[in-house]
């Protein structure tokens, strides 16, 4: 019999510590899923700060929104400056125009 003198009882115990493992194994990885990220804030950071987490952004969401937003922001600026490069490059633009008269001699209308 096991100790508490009750099967029922320590089926309970064992039903909670396992619930609670499984619970525990779950939280733990979903937190080792995310780094932390320390940061000094100036006044101008505090005050953008409290704008974004005015509509409910905790201050890690609105952080994490804003880095998500610069880094886009910093791909269409990659694109922008790879795009005006090949519009720049004469061979590129030669190749585009040929390109181009050779779908216009193709169209079927």
């Amino acid at each position: 019999m096991p100790i508490g003198g009750s099967d029922r009882g320590s089926s309970r115990v064992t039903t909670a510590l396992l619930t609670r493992s499984k619970v525990s194994s779950a939280l733990r990885s979903t937190f080792c899923l995310m780094s932390s990220l320390t940061i000094r804030t100036d006044p101008e950071v505090e005050g953008a700060l409290d704008v974004l987490t005015s509509s409910g952004l905790s201050r890690s969401e609105a952080a994490r929104a804003a880095i998500l937003e610069a880094s886009r922001e910093n791909r269409r600026a990659q694109l922008r400056a790879e795009v005006k490069a090949l519009r720049n490059d004469p061979e590129d633009v030669a190749a585009s125009r040929a390109l181009a008269a050779e779908m216009d001699a193709i169209r079927a209308w």
